[in-house]
């Protein structure tokens, strides 16, 4: 990558020997040719045209040198430009600008029409901004870039690309700058799949893998957002605590496939019983939390009795090994006077075991 860095900084070098070379030449050939027709009219006067000859056939040589250097430099320089465009077209996979130092682009590779839907000559001697959303190239923004190039040799960043058709794409930007303070080159990569890779691992974070509800972490981060919106709303939530009675007995007897299979059972009740916007989630082996949005506390009776008759019908499939049992505590959020989400549950825990203790004392 510095090889060709380097030579796309030294073309414009190269270009300019050239053309002092060819001046050279040039001049050199007119002066050289009346040189020698003074030289040799010297010789024939004094007819000695044996050294007339030998001369002026070693300025022939001499002339004949020097074309073949000029050519040679020539044909290298072309050569290395080629190379270079060669390469730049190369990256198939992402798009390669050379950028001059107001951040005007002066090369780019064809993948640009792959990623953004550009032609290559159509982004040549145009500024970054439109191939972005967010602003790349205004001043500050560049004297900030060329600050860090200096002091680490490149930059890399995030940004969001605009598509030809005016859809947005995550990309990422890699600079390097040109010595001299000649421009820079930036590698604009696609991070689409990346991205997807990374919200699909946020969510795993928040994902319990068995059930398909939210876990611990995953209950807290959307209950205290819950939270806010429910001050602001000024609408009350009903958070219920509910464990499965005997899932040690169940574990222990039936085994622990059978014990996954209550805990599907159990997410089925609470999937049937509770809305789609409620938060449904699993803090603990045998441990769930459901927060009811926009409730009432009146509304905790009617749900309790929904959800009971769920278990009932559950419980009425035929060949079944074991009773879904729950305890429940209840405690409801006023918008007024909000708990935390950490107060919410120590409330609803207590209860809950209260509950469970009062089932185990009337057997």
């Amino acid at each position: 990558m510095d090889m060709w860095i380097v030579r796309a900084r030294n073309r414009a070098v190269f270009d300019i020997i050239l053309v002092t070379i060819l001046s050279i030449f040039f001049a050199i050939m007119s002066l050289s040719i009346h040189f020698i027709e003074k030289v040799y009219d010297y010789f024939a006067e004094r007819s000695i045209l044996e050294y007339a000859e030998f001369f002026a056939n070693f300025v022939f040589l001499y002339m004949a040198g020097l074309i073949w250097f000029t050519l040679k430099i020539w044909r290298r320089t072309e050569n290395e430009r080629r190379e270079l465009e060669n390469v730049i077209s190369s990256i198939n996979n992402d798009v390669l600008v050379v950028l001059d130092r107001n951040g005007n682009i002066v090369m780019c590779n064809n993948s640009i029409e792959r990623m953004l839907g550009y032609k290559a000559e159509e982004v040549l001697k145009k500024r970054t901004d439109f191939i972005f959303f967010d602003t790349q190239s205004y001043p500050d923004k560049w004297r900030q870039i060329y600050e860090k190039l200096e002091k680490e040799g490149f930059n890399v960043e995030l940004a969001t690309g605009r598509k030809k058709d005016n859809t947005p794409i995550p990309l990422e930007i890699i600079t390097w700058n040109l010595s001299g303070h000649a421009g820079a080159v930036q590698l604009l990569r696609d991070i689409t799949e990346r991205k997807q890779m990374e919200e699909k691992l946020h969510l795993l974070l928040l994902i319990d893998e068995l059930t398909g509800l939210y876990n611990r972490r995953g209950f807290f981060k959307i209950a205290e957002r819950q939270l806010k919106l429910s001050r602001r709303t000024k609408k009350g939530l009903l958070l219920f605590y509910v464990d499965i009675d005997r899932m040690k007995w169940i574990n222990d007897t039936l085994g622990h496939k059978e014990g996954d299979r209550a805990l599907l059972e159990a997410t089925e009740i609470f999937n049937r019983t509770f809305r789609t916007s409620d938060i449904i989630a699993r803090i603990g082996g045998d441990e769930f939390v459901i927060i009811a949005v926009d409730a009432l506390m009146e509304s905790t009776d009617i749900i309790l009795n929904r959800l009971r008759e769920h278990i009932e019908a559950q419980n009425s499939m035929e060949n079944r090994s074991y009773n879904i049992s729950l305890s429940v505590g209840t405690v409801y959020c006023d918008p007024e006077n909000q708990m935390t989400v950490d107060e919410m549950l120590s409330n609803a825990d207590a209860l809950m075991y209260e509950q469970k203790r009062n089932k185990i004392e009337q057997k």
